[in-house]
């Protein structure tokens, strides 16, 4: 992944393609070259926003860079927007699909049916729904046990910007600019009242899971 930078220079996208670039890779100005039918077009990264180039023949290419320096760039191919998220498979800082409020188990329940599995330990409760891919910490095991912590490890799931596991961080950058670094594979996507949402990287540079801690 961190090898694009040493290759920014000849960058290479083939026809349809669309890429992400980590912040960094690619500056302002930078050449990204479009291989259509044989031929090879090219274009600049622009300082912000988005830029449009199209010649004869239909060829066409699209690069927009992120206020962080994240680029994404196609190649014959449209700008892949954001996706929409789509309930009940949203997580933020607040919680899980109820995202505006208090999460209790019982609501939970509600939205996920009965849990795979629950368990008592050290004044929590740790509740697992295999089929939705959660797993949850509860105050206690009561019906009124209040969400402490929220896990999820399904690509149905996503945050409210739109970030979804299992994208690649050069994405997850892009579509979410203001995103911190916590450490080697961790990056915070949003905070709120002592509130966080983390989006944790596995091996292959891909979001692995998503975490909600409430406090």
């Amino acid at each position: 992944m961190f090898a694009l930078a040493a290759l920014a220079a000849s960058v290479v996208l083939q026809a349809g393609q669309v890429q992400w670039f980590l912040p960094g890779t690619l500056q302002p100005g930078q050449v990204v070259r479009c291989s259509i039918v044989g031929r090879v077009v090219s274009a600049k990264v622009p300082a912000s926003g988005a830029g449009q180039w199209a010649w004869t023949g239909h060829a066409q290419m699209s690069i927009e860079r992120a206020s962080n320096g994240a680029v994404e760039a196609s190649c014959n191919a449209q700008l892949i927007h954001r996706r929409p998220s789509t309930m009940p498979f949203l997580i933020g800082q607040n919680g899980v699909a109820l995202i505006r409020s208090t999460n209790h188990l019982s609501q939970i329940e509600k939205r996920y049916g009965g849990p795979t599995s629950r368990r008592a330990s050290g004044g929590a409760c740790t509740v697992v729904w295999e089929r939705a891919a959660l797993h949850a910490t509860f105050t206690s095991c009561a019906p009124g046990g209040v969400l402490v912590r929220a896990a999820v490890t399904s690509a149905r799931w996503s945050s409210l910007n739109g970030v979804y596991v299992g994208e690649p961080l050069a994405r997850v950058l892009f579509e979410a600019p203001y995103s911190k670094r916590l450490s080697v594979n961790r990056w915070r996507l949003a905070l709120s009242h002592q509130h966080s949402l983390v989006a944790q990287i596995g091996a292959d540079g891909r979001v692995a899971q998503l975490v909600a801690t409430l406090g």
